[in-house]
């Protein structure tokens, strides 16, 4: 790329990424790479960039145009008001995951003490929202990987967050009516499932997107579990494929759940239920 001004960068790149968000990814990787906010761009149209600028941009977009996910690239993605870390091998945060915290703040916000699990917790996007929304709760995030556990932590140390980080297989060795609310968005896709984007599948890990049994094994686990650790009156809230509520809703109650709720997402598709002992 020749020496080029901001605006002159931000034409170049998109004209390279050719997408529905090449004008925002570019501008997100313009502002990470000048470390500055993105109404810097719009204030400094004609400010040149430095070859070292130049060179780290270059690199960044690079990256972008083989399929990476953006929060990859930059190390963050933005959630429910607060920015996580993440990185590959730990999955990344999504909007539509956000109604999770709604739905518990909703239903047992008026509560003044729970103890709360957030089961596969990935990047520790749930249970830390839930924490720092909740902070007289007691916050139990856990997950198979220490990758996505160390990831968690360091996220409840940069946001000021006091809650435990267990290495845990869903709800095992969880004492028998021991817990307020259990939250989980489990891997929920199925192996032959030709939904899933391509970018996704390549950079994203799977064992926290696939799923056996048609996307329902882990789902299976985790209501068999809550179960035993639920108290009586507990609540189990859980996200879902678009064509799952009505399978889900079935297993929940064939365990002995009630009162369950379903609800759509932003765009209108299934995306969560919640159901109690």
């Amino acid at each position: 790329m020749p020496t080029l001004s901001i605006q002159g960068v931000i034409r170049f790149a998109v004209s390279k990424l050719q997408s529905e968000s090449a004008r925002l990814d570019t501008e997100i990787l313009l502002s990470h790479v000048l470390k500055k906010p993105r109404s810097y761009l719009y204030a400094w149209p004609e400010k040149i960039l430095s070859d070292e600028e130049r060179a780290q941009f270059d690199q960044l977009l690079s990256r972008r145009l083989q399929g990476e996910p953006m929060a990859y690239i930059t190390g963050v993605k933005e959630f429910y008001g607060r920015e996580f870390r993440v990185q590959p091998g730990v999955l990344v945060p999504r909007p539509e995951t956000e109604l999770l915290i709604d739905l518990v703040l909703e239903t047992c916000g008026h509560w003044e003490k729970a103890c709360l699990y957030d089961l596969g917790t990935g990047s520790g996007a749930i249970g830390i929202t839930l924490a720092c929304e909740k902070p007289s709760w007691s916050v139990t995030c856990t997950d198979q990987s220490e990758l996505a556990l160390s990831v968690a932590r360091h996220n409840a140390d940069l946001l000021g967050v006091q809650l435990n980080v267990e290495q845990r297989d869903w709800c095992e060795s969880l004492p028998a009516d021991s817990v307020d609310i259990i939250v989980s968005n489990p891997p929920y896709i199925a192996e032959d499932d030709a939904a899933l984007e391509k970018a996704v599948a390549e950079h994203e890990p799977k064992v926290a997107l696939i799923a056996d049994n048609d996307g329902f094994s882990d789902f299976d686990r985790i209501i068999e579990g809550a179960k035993s650790c639920l108290k009586p009156g507990g609540y189990i809230f859980l996200e879902h494929g678009y064509d799952q509520a009505k399978n889900l809703q079935q297993r929940l109650l064939a365990a002995g759940f009630s009162g369950l709720e379903l609800h759509k997402d932003l765009a209108g598709h299934d995306r969560a239920v919640l159901a109690r002992l």
